[in-house]
């Protein structure tokens, strides 16, 4: 693979991986939560995931699951029940934790206590069960996969997927626990709820859309 097809291919998937979504809420939600180990592994996770459908689309999965309608409304379902089951969770669990600060009870710095699924099951998973995810993967190596390819070749088309989300969420993850040091109090309660909040919307949306 040569300079020019590695630079056009790393560039893509960059600006796929900067795209805000669900994948950089559920990064946001483990280093929030848990701090710099918790954030890594949940990118460690998706980056995995990544791998996975790199390798999908490589081998033609994803060509078979974009032919069958079935499979791919119901790796859609499975996705829209996780998001549903995990955002739910998280909403419940941080609205239980709010404290309402009065005088005689200001509220007090507490260390971050990690909740919730595994980040690097939960990074995972977001980066697996995607079937759009899968598909965009699809009509990326279309443009640079050639029958004549090498296994070699494909190999490095596979990783540099994983390579590029892997450095990309990892530097969001040291960049975000640099500049917010350890999210106290109702603040962070807040931003895990918003962000329990968008899984649920996504699922539902994506479910009103199927």
């Amino acid at each position: 693979m040569d300079t020019q097809t590695l630079f056009l291919l790393a560039s893509t998937c960059l600006l796929g991986a900067m795209t805000p979504g669900l994948s950089l809420a559920m990064i946001v939600k483990h280093a929030s939560n848990g701090g710099k180990r918790r954030g890594l592994y949940a990118a460690i996770g998706h980056a995995t995931g990544i791998l996975l459908n790199t390798l999908a689309a490589l081998t033609g999965v994803a060509v078979l699951i974009k032919s069958s309608p079935v499979l791919y409304q119901g790796l859609t379902y499975l996705g829209c029940a996780y998001l549903l089951v995990s955002g739910s969770h998280m909403l419940i669990k941080e609205i239980s934790k709010l404290k309402i600060p009065t005088a005689n009870h200001p509220i007090t710095k507490q260390a971050a206590t990690p909740s919730g699924m595994h980040p690097l099951w939960d990074g995972l998973t977001i980066g697996t069960i995607n079937p759009p995810l899968m598909l965009f993967f699809l009509s990326i190596f279309s443009q640079f996969v050639s029958v004549k390819d090498s296994l070699a070749t494909s190999i490095q088309l596979a990783i540099v997927p994983f390579v590029v989300d892997l450095a990309w969420f990892s530097l969001v993850v040291v960049l975000l626990t640099k500049l917010q040091g350890n999210p106290q109090g109702n603040c962070k309660r807040i931003l895990l709820m918003l962000i329990g909040v968008i899984q649920i919307v996504i699922g539902l949306r994506t479910l009103a859309l199927n």
